[in-house]
C-alpha cells in the first residue's frame, strides 16, 4: 500500500513505462518498485542530490518508503540516520543503518545533533507535515535540502471523518513558509515530491525505473515485504500501517 497525506492510494503506471519483473523478486516484491523506490529515487538522487561525502536522515526509516530509501542512500555510500520506534533499530542495523533514533522515548532533534555535533546533516526526508517540516528544517546542515513527500501527520481516523478534517487542518495551519532571503542566507533548499504528479514525464520515468531495476537485479536494492492483506481486507491493513506494526511495505493482493 502507497500513503500520501496518510492515505493508501493507487496509482496507475503508464502502458509505455511497464518493465520486465526481475528473476530474484517475487511479484509483491516487484509492487514495491513503481511507487516506493522510483519516489525513493527522486527523493535521493534527483532532487536530493545526495553524495557519498554526506549524511542523510530519513524519517519513518521502518516503514516501505523508509527502507527504500535506505537502499538507496546506502548504495551511495553515504551516513545515514533513521527515526523509528525501538522494535525496528536491529532489523534496520541489519539493513544497513548507520545510526537508528528512537522518535519515542524523546525528541528525536536533539539526539541527531549530538550524534552529528550539533552540526546536523545534508539531506532530510519528511513525510510528516506540519510543524515536523520545521523541526527537519532546523536540522539541516549548510548547504542542505529538505524534501517533503507526504503528511502522515494528519492520518488519524478514517477518510472524510471529523476527526480527519480537523487533523489535516491543524497539519496545514503548523506549515512553514519557506522565504527565499533566508534560503539564500543559510544556504539551505527546500523541495517537494509527488508522485503521483510526474507521470507526464515518462521519458524521465523510464530513465529512473531502468537504475532501480538495474539496482534490483545487482542486489542492493532488496524490497522488504512485511506481510500481505486480501483486498477484502483493506480496513484491517489501513489500521495495521496507521499502528506502525509493519516493518517495510504492506501489499494488498487479489
Amino acid at each position: 500500500m502507497t500513503r500520501f497525506g496518510g492515505q493508501a492510494e493507487q496509482v496507475v503506471v503508464p502502458e509505455n513505462q511497464v518493465h520486465q519483473k526481475p528473476e530474484r523478486l517475487s511479484f509483491e516484491e516487484a509492487a514495491t518498485l513503481p511507487v516506493n523506490y522510483l519516489t525513493a529515487w527522486v527523493l535521493i538522487v534527483v532532487m536530493g542530490g545526495l553524495r557519498k561525502d554526506e549524511s542523510v536522515l530519513i524519517h519513518n526509516s521502518g516503514g516501505g518508503m523508509g527502507l527504500a530509501q535506505l537502499d538507496v542512500a546506502s548504495h551511495i555510500g553515504a551516513t545515514t540516520f533513521g527515526t523509528s520506534s525501538p522494535g525496528k533499530h536491529d532489523f534496520l542495523a541489519d539493513r544497513g543503518l548507520n545510526h537508528a533514533i528512537d522518535y519515542r522515548s524523546s525528541d528525536w532533534l536533539p539526539q541527531l545533533m549530538d550524534l552529528t555535533d550539533d552540526r546536523g546533516v545534508e539531506l532530510i526526508t519528511d513525510p510528516l507535515g506540519g510543524k515536523h517540516w520545521k523541526k527537519s528544517y532546523k536540522a539541516l546542515r549548510a548547504t542542505g535540502r529538505l524534501g517533503m513527500f507526504g503528511i502522515s501527520t494528519a492520518s488519524t481516523g478514517s477518510s472524510g471523518s471529523i476527526s480527519t478534517t480537523l487533523s489535516l487542518l491543524k497539519s496545514l495551519i503548523g506549515m512553514p513558509f519557506y522565504h527565499p532571503l533566508p534560503l539564500l542566507n543559510k544556504n539551505l533548499g527546500v523541495y517537494g515530491v509527488n508522485l503521483g504528479h510526474l507521470w507526464n514525464e515518462g521519458d524521465k520515468a523510464s530513465v529512473w525505473m531502468k537504475e532501480i531495476l538495474t539496482g534490483a537485479e545487482e542486489g542492493w536494492i532488496n524490497p522488504h515485504v512485511d506481510t500481505t492483506f486480501s483486498f477484502a481486507d483493506a480496513g484491517e491493513a489501513h489500521r495495521y500501517i496507521e499502528e506502525r506494526k509493519n516493518i517495510g511495505k504492506v501489499i494488498l493482493v487479489p
